[in-house]
């Protein structure tokens, strides 16, 4: 885990990938993860960054690594 505040470019469309591997609508993944349906759909749009806490949260949830998550070529700090 990352023990940062800085992160790099979240890709949105693989966590929309990810949550969709799990059958999770939006609204399922926002309330596992502790945020709103509204955060799930802007990261997925790339409209929005999210701290780190919560972006190891939904990597956590989805089964992944936080670096899946990354654009290519760029990983969360560590």
């Amino acid at each position: 885990m990352c023990n940062t505040n800085t992160t790099r470019n979240m890709d949105g469309s693989k966590v929309r990938y990810f949550r969709k591997l799990k059958r999770w609508s939006q609204a399922v993944l926002a309330r596992r993860a502790g945020i709103s349906q509204s955060m799930v759909s802007k990261m997925e749009r790339r409209g929005f960054q999210p701290k780190v806490h919560i972006a190891e949260r939904i990597a956590r949830l989805l089964g992944v690594k936080l670096e899946q998550l990354g654009d290519a070529g760029l990983v969360y700090a560590t």
